[in-house]
Protein backbone atom coordinates (compact mmCIF):
# COMPACT_ATOMS: atom_id res chain seq x y z
CA UNK A 1 0.00 0.00 0.00
CA UNK A 2 1.15 3.42 -1.19
CA UNK A 3 1.01 6.09 1.60
CA UNK A 4 0.54 10.15 0.14
CA UNK A 5 0.33 12.72 2.57
CA UNK A 6 -0.49 16.09 1.62
CA UNK A 7 0.13 19.35 3.89
CA UNK A 8 -1.09 22.57 2.92
CA UNK A 9 -0.13 25.63 4.47
CA UNK A 10 -2.30 27.83 5.24
CA UNK A 11 -0.31 30.64 5.41
CA UNK A 12 1.23 30.52 1.84
CA UNK A 13 -2.26 29.52 0.45
CA UNK A 14 -3.17 32.92 1.80
CA UNK A 15 0.12 34.64 0.61
CA UNK A 16 -0.33 33.60 -2.89
CA UNK A 17 -3.92 34.60 -2.78
CA UNK A 18 -2.82 37.87 -2.32
CA UNK A 19 0.06 38.15 -5.11
CA UNK A 20 -2.91 36.44 -7.64
CA UNK A 21 -5.14 39.13 -6.21
CA UNK A 22 -2.51 42.19 -6.30
CA UNK A 23 -1.58 40.67 -9.96
CA UNK A 24 -5.06 40.66 -11.25
CA UNK A 25 -5.91 43.99 -9.80
CA UNK A 26 -3.16 45.28 -11.62
CA UNK A 27 -4.84 43.81 -15.15
CA UNK A 28 -7.95 45.45 -14.29
CA UNK A 29 -5.81 48.87 -13.79
CA UNK A 30 -3.90 48.70 -16.99
CA UNK A 31 -7.33 47.02 -18.79
CA UNK A 32 -9.95 49.85 -17.02
CA UNK A 33 -7.49 52.88 -18.54
CA UNK A 34 -7.27 51.15 -22.11
CA UNK A 35 -11.09 51.21 -22.27
CA UNK A 36 -10.69 54.56 -20.98
CA UNK A 37 -8.32 55.85 -23.57
CA UNK A 38 -10.16 54.22 -26.35
CA UNK A 39 -13.69 55.58 -25.16
CA UNK A 40 -12.51 58.90 -25.11
CA UNK A 41 -10.40 58.47 -28.59
CA UNK A 42 -14.10 57.19 -30.10
CA UNK A 43 -15.58 60.45 -28.54
CA UNK A 44 -13.33 62.83 -30.36
CA UNK A 45 -13.56 60.75 -33.89
CA UNK A 46 -17.03 60.88 -33.97
CA UNK A 47 -17.66 64.49 -32.66
CA UNK A 48 -20.04 63.67 -29.30
CA UNK A 49 -18.36 66.68 -27.66
CA UNK A 50 -20.18 69.68 -27.15
CA UNK A 51 -19.46 70.90 -23.94
CA UNK A 52 -16.37 68.24 -23.26
CA UNK A 53 -18.07 67.20 -19.83
CA UNK A 54 -18.94 63.50 -21.10
CA UNK A 55 -15.38 63.22 -22.56
CA UNK A 56 -14.03 64.46 -19.19
CA UNK A 57 -16.21 62.59 -17.29
CA UNK A 58 -14.48 59.15 -18.73
CA UNK A 59 -12.54 57.98 -15.76
CA UNK A 60 -11.70 54.36 -14.05
CA UNK A 61 -12.43 53.92 -10.27
CA UNK A 62 -12.33 50.51 -8.44
CA UNK A 63 -15.75 49.62 -7.87
CA UNK A 64 -14.58 46.70 -5.29
CA UNK A 65 -12.41 43.77 -5.22
CA UNK A 66 -11.34 42.56 -8.70
CA UNK A 67 -13.59 45.24 -10.27
CA UNK A 68 -13.77 48.75 -11.89
CA UNK A 69 -16.06 51.17 -12.59
CA UNK A 70 -15.33 53.63 -16.15
CA UNK A 71 -17.66 56.60 -16.37
CA UNK A 72 -18.75 58.51 -18.00
CA UNK A 73 -20.81 60.08 -15.24
CA UNK A 74 -22.74 62.81 -16.88
CA UNK A 75 -26.53 61.83 -16.62
CA UNK A 76 -27.18 62.46 -20.37
CA UNK A 77 -24.32 59.61 -21.57
CA UNK A 78 -26.74 56.84 -21.17
CA UNK A 79 -28.23 58.60 -24.27
CA UNK A 80 -25.51 59.33 -26.38
CA UNK A 81 -24.46 55.39 -25.90
CA UNK A 82 -27.83 54.00 -26.29
CA UNK A 83 -30.12 57.04 -28.35
CA UNK A 84 -33.17 58.04 -28.00
CA UNK A 85 -36.72 57.97 -29.64
CA UNK A 86 -35.25 61.62 -31.05
CA UNK A 87 -31.46 61.23 -31.69
CA UNK A 88 -29.53 58.06 -33.45
CA UNK A 89 -27.26 56.04 -30.59
CA UNK A 90 -23.63 57.45 -30.74
CA UNK A 91 -22.15 54.77 -28.88
CA UNK A 92 -18.50 54.74 -27.32
CA UNK A 93 -18.62 53.08 -24.24
CA UNK A 94 -19.53 49.47 -25.58
CA UNK A 95 -17.44 49.67 -28.62
CA UNK A 96 -14.11 50.11 -26.31
CA UNK A 97 -14.95 47.32 -23.49
CA UNK A 98 -15.55 45.26 -27.12
CA UNK A 99 -12.05 46.28 -28.56
CA UNK A 100 -10.10 45.45 -25.42
CA UNK A 101 -12.14 42.63 -24.57
CA UNK A 102 -9.20 40.38 -25.69
CA UNK A 103 -6.40 42.50 -24.53
CA UNK A 104 -7.99 41.76 -20.52
CA UNK A 105 -8.73 38.33 -21.47
CA UNK A 106 -5.02 37.43 -22.39
CA UNK A 107 -3.86 39.20 -19.68
CA UNK A 108 -5.55 37.21 -17.13
CA UNK A 109 -5.08 34.26 -18.33
CA UNK A 110 -1.50 34.96 -18.87
CA UNK A 111 -1.52 35.41 -14.79
CA UNK A 112 -3.92 32.78 -13.74
CA UNK A 113 -1.31 30.67 -15.65
CA UNK A 114 2.40 32.15 -14.87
Amino acid sequence: MINITVIVEDARLRQLSAELEHRLENVLDVASHGVERRAKDIVIQKDIIDTGATLGSIQPEPAGRLARRIGPSTVYAIFLELGTHRMAARPFMIPALEEERGSLIAAVKDVLNG
